[in-house]
């Protein structure tokens, strides 16, 4: 991965990712259980020197620019990503990143945590409430507690219940207008306490229950991150199509897909050292930044795996990249008919006669079959039976063996 050729191919993909504005809008998170296989550090201790975050960034429409190794996740940290990830050409659009919001659906996942990880009637109101977030709204960007907070701040009722609902509460006509205050976004999440009071009890596996989890998820330095949402969207209709902010992805769960991903490829590794992880890193964000090129840029008739993109990638790559390219250009397979072709060609007349005799094959099976239920039609009206294996065999031995055992004993008592 540091040859010059593939530097020089990740540079251009990553350029061609610049130029058409990918970077106007990123979406960060961090990951432990990827590093965990490390060598020689403890999983979550985060001491000096150690790399313990995994830190993933994704464009507005799914590239991976890179990963980065920090100690932690922290507004420090998040700064040496950006600078590590980020190349030199992106730095005309780094300007635009003067805010940071938090994701609305987290919250919305930490109470479905506290249900078995299924949808119910209280996540999914949650989660019409926290698409408010997703609805442009003018205002300043919170970067942090200022003088003026106390004044804006909302207060939480401790005696509030189903009976203080107003009457005339309706959910389709809050749900779409974006949020003016901290006190409305605490009505909201009140009224949905009392609205679903029987599931407040449920507790998540750290023993959290959904009404703290509630409790703590309106505090005002909450909201106002939540709230940045609606900033950043009514910033974004300014500088992009409006058509185009609606395809953004909702908060980082195109991120959580990511980690998933990168926890397949890893949770086979045992121990590994950290050097290791690089050079992995880097080969994985090639496969991603190549699979985002085609089908961003070039659009084909069908979707290709990562695999095939690669495959497909062959006759194109720049020369020096492989050796035996050097002499002569691949052309790249173009439908998935010859990217399956054989490599030597074969004989028409042989390829029909294993036809012939495939479909004469399958002929005589159907009538072979025919026979058998005409011949024997009680075996088709009765159930087919499960397919018997060893364990099923020796099942069906114990059981055999317990009831004469059972027999033998009866006899005996008698």
């Amino acid at each position: 991965m540091a040859s010059t050729s593939v530097k020089n191919l990740r540079d251009a993909l990553v350029n061609t990712a610049t130029d058409h504005k990918e970077w106007l809008v990123c979406s960060h998170d961090a990951t432990f259980q990827v590093l965990f296989s490390a060598i020689g550090q403890l999983p979550m201790q985060q001491k000096k020197g150690e790399y313990h975050a995994l830190h993933t960034f994704l464009g507005r429409s799914g590239a991976v620019p890179g990963f980065s190794l920090q100690s932690t996740e922290g507004p420090a940290n998040f700064c040496s990503a950006v600078a590590e990830v980020l190349p030199l050409s992106a730095n005309a659009v780094l300007p635009n990143l003067v805010a940071v919001a938090e994701d609305a659906l987290h919250l919305v996942l930490r109470v479905e945590a506290c249900t078995g990880e299924k949808r119910t009637s209280l996540s999914s109101c949650l989660l019409r409430v926290m698409k408010r977030f997703r609805l442009p709204c003018p205002g300043p960007f919170y970067h942090g507690r200022t003088n003026d907070d106390d004044c804006d701040q909302g207060h939480w009722s401790e005696d509030f219940a189903e009976e203080d609902v107003p009457g005339d509460w309706n959910w389709d006509d809050r749900v779409v207008k974006p949020y003016s205050s901290h006190q409305e976004y605490i009505d909201d999440i009140q009224v949905l306490c009392a609205q679903h009071f029987d599931q407040m009890h449920k507790k998540d596996k750290k023993g959290r229950t959904i009404e703290q989890i509630l409790r703590a998820g309106v505090s005002y330095k909450h909201f106002r991150y939540l709230w940045n949402g609606s900033h950043i969207i009514e910033a974004l209709h300014h500088a992009m199509d409006p058509k185009e902010v609606e395809l953004l992805s909702f908060g980082t769960c195109s991120n959580e897909a990511l980690h998933f991903q990168l926890k397949g490829c890893q949770e086979q590794i045992i121990q590994q050292h950290i050097q290791t992880f690089p050079p992995q890193l880097e080969a994985f964000s090639l496969a991603k930044l190549l699979a985002h090129h085609s089908a961003a840029y070039h659009s084909t008739l069908a979707q290709r795996k990562e695999s095939e993109i690669l495959s497909l990638m062959q006759g194109r790559l720049i020369k020096g990249f492989l050796p035996p390219l050097e002499e002569r250009q691949i052309g790249p397979t173009l439908c998935r008919e010859a990217l399956r072709k054989p490599v030597h060609s074969l004989d028409p007349r042989k390829v029909a006669a294993r036809k012939a005799l495939k479909a004469k094959k399958a002929e005589q099976w159907q009538k072979e079959v025919k026979n058998r239920k005409l011949k024997h039609p009680h075996r088709a009206a009765q159930p087919s039976s499960p397919k018997r294996t060893v364990f099923t065999q020796k099942k069906c031995l114990g059981r055999r063996l317990s009831q004469k055992y059972c027999h033998t004993t009866k006899n005996n008592h008698r």
